[in-house]
């Protein structure tokens, strides 16, 4: 979908239009725990999950995408985009126009061959060349509890910057339960609090954000969960959680 601008003075332009250049170089994360596994790989349809648990992401995806209002046109960021699948289903259904930033070579290459959207292989920590205020929407999905919270608190207030004023963002899968015996840095409500309000103090960024446990918000039945492949997705304590840039 291209979105276009009709007024008097402007005549024909691109709405929203910037410049999504990679940067030259990759830096650190190309190679890491998902590129030596085979059944790992976009191709096998495992992805980075290592299993087939695709109807329970595209749920997510869909819930996600509702949740957050997406409409034809609009400009979307996945960071840890992963094979691209999240914005190809939004691609399709929503008509919105992805962007993906991700650290494993392999992902990448897939992800600009198959999937909708435009991918970037970047695992450095720096999104400086990721132009401000150019999203409608950020997402990200068991992605962040990798680092450790400086990083993430770095990475969250960098993601933040890239929404537009009124932009939404989902942060989903933060704090994975123990009982998949994941390794995982916790990032808890208290440091999402902390991280973001000196970005709402010091750089004028002020947000809202809103808390909810993974299981409410994919499933309908809490009581449902735990026999089927991807369950584990919203074990408790997981949550997500959804911001509002306010300007």
């Amino acid at each position: 979908f291209d979105s276009f601008l009709l007024s008097p003075s402007a005549g024909l332009k691109e709405e929203n239009a910037f410049q999504w250049r990679c940067p030259a170089y990759a830096s650190v994360g190309v190679w890491n725990k998902y590129s030596f596994l085979a059944n790992r790989s976009c191709a096998s349809g495992f992805g980075s999950w290592g299993m087939r648990i695709e109807s329970q992401l595209k749920c997510v995806a869909v819930q996600v995408a509702e949740t957050l209002q997406l409409r034809p046109g609009q400009s979307v960021l996945d960071w840890g985009s992963g094979c691209g699948w999240a914005l190809t289903w939004m691609s399709t259904l929503y008509g919105i126009r992805g962007f993906g930033i991700e650290a494993t070579a392999q992902n990448v290459a897939w992800a600009n061959r198959f999937s909708q959207g435009k991918y970037c292989l970047y695992g450095d920590f720096d999104l400086g060349w990721v132009p401000d205020a150019s999203f409608d929407a950020v997402i990200s999905y068991w992605a962040l509890y990798h680092h450790n919270v400086s990083t993430q608190c770095h990475l969250i207030r960098q993601l933040v910057r890239k929404l537009r004023p009124g932009g939404r963002a989902w942060f989903g899968g933060n704090v994975p339960s123990s009982a998949i015996n994941i390794g995982n840095e916790p990032f808890r409500r208290r440091d999402w609090k902390r991280c973001l309000i000196s970005l709402a103090q010091v750089g004028g960024i002020p947000v809202s954000l809103d808390f909810m446990a993974d299981a409410a918000l994919f499933r309908r039945n809490l009581f449902e969960i735990g026999p089927k492949p991807g369950d584990y997705l919203y074990f408790h304590p997981t949550y997500s959680v959804l911001l509002r840039r306010m300007s």
